[in-house]
């Protein structure tokens, strides 16, 4: 059977190559489609971008004649869903014979919002084995049925409402994520960075998440890692596949939480890297707490060439990380880390969110400083947007603090919450001017202004492609510097 999935963003990377990199994948089509594969079915992917209707829809058009797909299979996020089911409509109603099918963390958590747009069937929670079932029971000629995770539109338009199945536990089940269906919308040539998936789930409750609410979907153990042997076997798959890659991003929300795990997982990365000519490097997300982020563990993080890892600080404030986000650590726990990260050779990043609420620009303005005082290698800042299904939605909802969720544009750059202590205009100038502010005293003024100047970029073709020139010069310009001093 021919399966199309549809993946939606709001933009392009570019409009011949839309992703980045492997690492920019979407990880749950790409396990669904490798079962399917691994059934004999027939699998492509369509990448979509909502701030591009018109090209996107002709780009659908010209996909389901070349493909001829029999199922096409969405997944959305909250502010991509209007988008989504525009895209559906358009496709019902030129062929309404292909069986539209939609999954995705903002249907698990509002299936009831998605029952009246163009969709033949929802999934609610894991994907790989309800698709599969979904698929032979569709090659069977059979309308669907009776399939855990399934509400299904029957031809009498009632709704059939399956019971989801228990969280797969086996993970090591599955066969590797498929990477090769996205092949044709990555620019290799720019960036070659993979990722190797290592759990599933997060124990922690932190309120802009909706981790709590996913795991109320099903039942047994939530969280979830992958056996290291196989996590191993999975690399050097990657190392025969892809042999320019020496790049690998472990995507997990877990990934220092169970010690033992991980010292197994450091011991044996390092000695698969002593058989290779060029080691691999990896980075990962880690989380703050101090006896899973200590000298023993930074010290197996050198020894397997782990270089570079993310924290999520989130907020500088400590009343706020504790208070609204329920993140339970110290700004001198934080420090510490990093600290520890840098004294065994390896980059920081950091994660922070503007526009809380209950935040004030005072508050803000402590996320500044202690930013300024970790140095990060790089530094990643999102305006806040309460996502349904998490704690802060319902606190923005019973305060009056947001009206509308969906069809957002320039998400996580724009501001949907305006608070007393810190206006809509005054979180999007935070947002701007932070990288500005952070690297004051660290990097120079002409660094810090283009900073600015491309987080205004972000929301605009056109200042994007200046700021992209102007960047190119500063580069050239300094290797210009460099080389007139080496010489004298």
């Amino acid at each position: 059977m021919r399966v199309l999935f549809v993946y939606s963003n709001a933009k392009f990377f570019s409009l011949k190559k839309p992703l980045k990199s492997y690492k920019n994948i979407h990880v749950g089509i790409s396990y669904i489609s490798s079962v399917l594969k691994s059934q004999n079915h027939s699998t492509s992917v369509l990448a979509l971008s909502s701030e591009m209707e018109e090209v996107s829809l002709d780009m659908v058009d010209k996909k389901i004649k070349e493909f001829e797909p029999q199922l096409i299979c969405f997944t959305t996020v909250t502010t991509q869903y209007l988008f989504i089911s525009r895209v559906a409509s358009h496709i019902k109603n030129h062929w309404s014979s292909i069986f539209l099918f939609v999954g995705g963390a903002y249907v698990s958590l509002a299936p009831h919002n998605v029952l009246s747009d163009d969709f033949d069937a929802l999934c609610i929670g894991e994907g790989e084995f309800p698709t599969a079932e979904l698929v032979a029971q569709l090659e069977a000629g059979q309308y669907p049925s009776n399939i855990l995770n399934l509400w299904i539109k029957r031809k009498d338009k009632t709704i059939e409402k399956n019971p989801t199945r228990p969280f797969m536990q086996n993970i090591d089940s599955l066969p590797f994520p498929d990477r090769e269906m996205w092949k044709s919308l990555i620019d290799v040539k720019y960036n070659h960075k993979q990722f190797v998936f290592c759990a599933r789930g997060c124990p922690f409750t932190c309120t802009y998440c909706a981790n709590h609410a996913l795991k109320k979907l099903a039942s047994d153990k939530y969280v979830r890692f992958r056996s290291v042997e196989n996590i191993l076997k999975e690399i050097s798959f990657l190392n025969k596949q892809y042999p320019k890659s020496r790049q690998i991003y472990f995507q997990a929300e877990t990934f220092n939480l169970n010690r033992k795990w991980l010292l197994e997982l450091c011991d044996r990365l390092e000695s698969f890297n002593a058989t290779l000519k060029e080691p691999y490097s990896y980075s990962c997300l880690v989380y703050v707490i101090e006896k899973f982020l200590n000298e023993e563990i930074f010290s197996a993080f050198q020894r397997a060439n782990i270089v570079a890892i993310s924290i999520g600080l989130e907020s500088g404030n400590e009343r706020i990380r504790k208070e609204v986000l329920k993140r339970y650590y110290s700004n001198e726990d934080f420090l510490k880390a990093v600290s520890l990260a840098r004294s065994h050779g390896i980059k920081v990043s950091i994660f922070n969110l503007i526009g809380l609420p209950g935040e004030t620009k005072k508050d803000h303005m402590e996320t500044v400083r202690i930013n300024n005082l970790a140095r990060p290698d790089r530094s990643y800042q999102s305006v806040f947007i309460p996502y349904p299904g998490t704690d802060l939605y319902d606190v923005c909802k019973d305060q009056g603090l947001v009206k509308n969720h969906f069809g957002v544009t320039f998400e996580r750059q724009k501001a949907l919450v305006d608070m007393p202590g810190f206006a809509k205009k005054e979180i999007e100038h935070a947002y701007k001017w932070f990288e500005f502010r952070i690297y004051k005293g660290q990097k120079n003024l002409f660094s810090r202004l283009q900073y600015v100047f491309d987080r205004q970029a972000l929301s605009n073709y056109t200042t994007h492609y200046v700021s992209s020139k102007i960047r190119r010069f500063h580069n050239r310009l300094k290797f210009k510097i460099v080389s007139w001093r080496k010489l004298n």
